[in-house]
């Protein structure tokens, strides 16, 4: 007679992780089949870069989601408008099956045949659907730029048959830049993300049940941006080494997407165990709120395997927070070494179920030293106004970084006579 008992966790893992194992196999195996194909069906752009007078930018990306690709994409729209820009923003949630989970509308709109330049905010492997929802010729009358992070040293094979149908490349970090300029010879421009924080909600602290003296240290992240590569069970690690007999700690993790990861969720939940002064959050936040939490926050930790760019460090430095955070790749460019608590890490190889980097066979990323991080932590526990000085200082490195670097600033490179000559030469060819 069939068992009535309801399995248990352990049991629930298993199956939690043979599933996904079946799911990255299933996936890589239709990546291989379908990748080269599906690149090869999008024809090379053989414009040259409009002049500015003419110039009418078309921004497509996920502008309705609450993810960090959707969060560049809102960015770029807004600073080039910001700029004087003629934008267009294209939402390609649908095409994509997603739903929407912000509020969002733009408040201008460009005629289709009048649009010259494209910027993509979509991930490489992502471009052949956005593109064949455009139209391919529409695609091949344009100038095409994807704006494109990566995370380790070697780049996934769908990365490298797009570059041959883009017309230029903007990164958010030199470590992203200087991967993208072993595989091609096209224009790759620095570009952070802008660092805009915007509305900040009130009162966290108040509505989580945390007292105003107490300590609060922070992390926010998606599930589906690798597991692996945010790292939480390192930030849960480094919280409890620092605060093993402290009972005024606290630690909030902000997620996102964990139901879509339930054997990474049931890993996070297990690593917290029964610790009433951790507190995961998995939930879709109005950005308002996000920034309220790093805001009330008394350090933000992020002790990432590696980032593109590491956008919520950026805003928690923005907002005067204290941080800790894996000194690898691309939050180095705008981490002050000075008065930022980055934490050394050393390299390995990369180890991950996901399916943007199970492929990558020798890639490296950072393994961050999880007993200096917790030193960092316990520091800023021990002196909060010195701690306090070093990130009003941080904030002033990052502005004085990220002035340098601007979509605008790309834009006038790429209008420049060594882009043209390049556009012409791919025309003449």
């Amino acid at each position: 007679m069939p068992s009535k008992e309801t399995p248990g966790p352990q049991t629930i893992l298993v199956v939690g992780k043979w599933g996904e194992v079946e799911f990255v196999m299933l996936r890589q195996l239709f990546q291989f089949i379908r990748a080269p194909y599906l690149h090869s069906l999008i024809p090379e752009g053989r414009r040259a870069f409009p002049d500015r007078s003419q110039l009418n930018i078309e921004v497509v990306g996920f502008h309705s989601l609450s993810v960090g690709i959707g969060v560049s994409a809102r960015l770029c729209a807004e600073t080039l408008a910001g700029a004087g820009f003629n934008v267009n923003c294209r939402d390609v949630g649908k095409v994509f099956l997603k739903k929407p989970e912000l509020a969002w509308s733009w408040r201008s709109r460009i005629a289709d045949d009048r649009i010259n330049c494209r910027i993509f905010h979509l991930t490489p492997s992502m471009l052949p659907r956005a593109v064949f929802s455009i139209g391919r010729r529409k695609f091949e009358s344009t100038y095409n730029i994807g704006y494109w992070a990566w995370e380790t040293d070697l780049l996934p094979q769908e990365s490298q048959l797009a570059v041959r149908y883009i017309d230029a490349i903007l990164v958010p970090s030199r470590f992203t830049r200087d991967v993208f300029r072993k595989y091609t010879t096209k224009p790759v421009l620095l570009v952070p993300h802008p660092v805009a924080v915007g509305s900040v909600e009130k009162n966290i602290r108040d509505m989580l049940a945390i007292g105003p003296d107490d300590f609060l240290a922070s992390f926010v992240f998606s599930f589906g941006s690798s597991f692996e590569r945010k790292n939480p069970l390192a930030v849960v690690d480094a919280f409890n080494r620092a605060f093993a007999h402290v009972d005024n700690a606290h630690l909030v993790l902000k997620s996102s997407h964990g139901r879509q990861y339930p054997y990474e969720l049931a890993r996070l939940q297990a690593a917290i165990g029964l610790s009433p002064r951790i507190r995961l959050i998995d939930d879709i936040w109005p950005t308002p709120r996000v920034m309220g939490l790093i805001a009330e926050s008394n350090a933000f930790v992020s002790l990432h395997r590696c980032e593109g760019f590491g956008l919520p460090i950026a805003e928690a430095i923005a907002l005067g927070v204290p941080v800790v955070a894996t000194d690898w790749s691309g939050n180095t460019d705008f981490c002050d070494p000075d008065n930022t608590c980055l934490v050394p890490a050393g390299e390995t190889t990369v180890d991950t179920f996901h399916p943007e980097f199970r492929a990558l066979e020798g890639a490296r990323w950072a393994e961050p030293d999880i007993d200096q991080a917790a030193r960092c932590l316990k520091a800023i526990f021990d002196d909060p106004k010195a701690a306090k000085k070093r990130a009003v200082r941080a904030k002033a490195f990052m502005e004085r970084y990220l002035a340098k670097h601007t979509y605008p600033s790309a834009m006038d490179e790429l209008q420049s006579a060594g882009s043209t000559r390049y556009a012409q030469d791919r025309a003449e060819a």
